[in-house]
């Protein structure tokens, strides 16, 4: 007995599927940057991939490419840098790290900041490898820099280290005083 055939809707499902996650990247690190202090953790909830259960070589292939994508290393948009970034590049995951409100000093208030630039720090030698793991989870060092919206003072850096789906509020620059 033969195996059904797979339609292009179930194909679609799982080729989707790593867009939600980008959303849930960027709003997990929205939460991390504005609601945790450092040292602090969240963790990006997946959940389980479309038809990954499913052994038909076409959809296997699929799954492992949208599992690639999305415990793989990511990449973020920088809005600093004159890279292009294409979103609908098939071989990387691309996301844009969100703005975000602060406390800012000098206007002694929560203020929203703009993302002024973002770097994986491990990435800078990907050239020669295909970026850390740890125990299998990919592991990345983002540096963020923020500028306040009101002010247009000093940026603040954060950095946060990525190790598989959970994220760290693992540094950030002093307060501009």
């Amino acid at each position: 007995m033969s195996a059904p055939p797979i339609s292009p809707g179930d194909l679609d499902r799982v080729r989707v599927f790593p867009l939600g996650i980008r959303k849930r990247v960027v709003d997990t690190l929205r939460r991390l940057l504005q609601e945790k202090h450092l040292y602090q953790s969240l963790i990006v909830e997946v959940g389980p991939i479309p038809m990954q259960g499913d052994d038909r070589p076409e959809l296997k292939e699929v799954v492992q490419w949208a599992r690639k994508q999305i415990f793989g290393q990511w990449h973020m948009t920088d809005p600093g840098s004159t890279r292009r970034v294409v979103y609908n590049d098939n071989e990387f995951f691309y996301f844009m790290p969100p703005d975000v409100k602060l406390f800012c000093t000098p206007c002694d208030r929560v203020e929203p900041f703009n993302l002024a630039s973002a770097e994986d720090v491990f990435q800078r030698d990907l050239w020669r490898h295909e970026g850390y793991e740890e125990s299998g989870e990919a592991v990345q060092l983002f540096v963020l820099s923020y500028r306040c919206q009101a002010c247009k003072g000093t940026p603040e850096v954060l950095m946060v280290r990525r190790r598989g789906m959970k994220l760290t509020l693992s540094g950030r620059s002093l307060s501009n005083t």
